[in-house]
């Protein structure tokens, strides 16, 4: 039996039935769709008539990388590798969703980390936020408060859908008198 079938285009009809054919087999199931949110509503359909089915619903790009990583998976033959602790220092880059995040950390000789520096793709796109908060400001000025609070809100989290919740960072002051 597969450890997993990732059926794309899965929240049509056919793909559905599929799935729920699978999922009544005891197969863990990845639904994919063009549209996230018809996945996972049929993932949750198919939930409802399997019971314990082990279903989710993605787009068509996650759940078709979710086989790949699957079928791809060997087993390690250990499960950790030794090592030993030693100075140093170790820099790396990798792709998050909103950029490029930067690590750097020193080490001394017992392996304790002495320092270390995160620079998250908030940070680099910072200017332009700031950039397109001033190029925006006029057309939300004559908004009550709240609408214009709530419409920078959404501009900043076009770069960032963490940061408002995150940080509670946006306290808006409109000074009408200037």
């Amino acid at each position: 039996m597969p450890d997993q079938v990732t059926v794309i285009g899965g929240s049509g009809a056919l793909g559905q039935g599929l799935a729920l054919r699978l999922a009544a087999a005891d197969v863990p199931v990845v639904i994919g769709s063009r549209d996230e949110g018809r996945a996972q509503e049929a993932a949750e359909r198919v939930k409802a008539q399997v019971a314990d089915a082990d279903v989710r619903g993605l787009a068509n790009g996650p759940a078709a990388e979710a086989s790949e990583i699957v079928a791809g998976y060997q087993r390690p033959a250990r499960p950790a590798e030794p090592w030993q602790p030693r100075e140093g220092v170790a820099a790396w880059a990798t792709e998050a969703p909103r950029g490029l995040l930067f690590h750097r950390y020193e080490l001394d000789a017992e392996g304790h980390i002495r320092s270390a520096q995160i620079v998250p793709p908030t940070s680099q796109n910072q200017a332009a936020i700031e950039h397109d908060l001033e190029l925006f400001a006029p057309s939300v000025l004559d908004r009550s408060h709240e609408e214009a609070t709530l419409r920078f809100e959404q501009l900043i989290r076009s770069y960032d859908p963490c940061i408002s919740c995150a940080t509670h960072f946006l306290d808006l002051t409109v000074d009408r008198d200037r």
